[in-house]
């Protein structure tokens, strides 16, 4: 159960980085944890993003079954490897 939560996690933060650099573009790109305050950033480029995205996918696709999920809302494998395949389009 635990693995399978962590490929939807993996997969939601994948989702959540394309729509924002979709919206945004190449913004301030943190994958780690802020420890104390940031009073400055810089632009990351999008490229950089993608790779995340692309990384992040992959996790969810090991860690997912191909299972249809019985609770409304569950990410499933076969819509993780969808949304990779439209990443790869973009």
């Amino acid at each position: 159960m635990k693995q399978i939560r962590l490929g939807e996690v993996h997969y939601l933060r994948a989702l959540y980085y394309w729509l924002i650099v979709e919206t945004w573009g190449g913004v301030h790109l943190t994958t780690e944890p802020t420890i104390g305050v940031e009073t400055t950033s810089t632009r990351s480029p999008v490229q950089d993003f993608y790779d995340v995205i692309f990384s992040d996918l992959d996790i969810a696709i090991a860690n997912l079954d191909g299972r249809i999920a019985h609770e409304g809302g569950r990410v499933t494998k076969p819509a993780a490897e969808a949304f990779k395949a439209r990443m790869l389009l973009t």
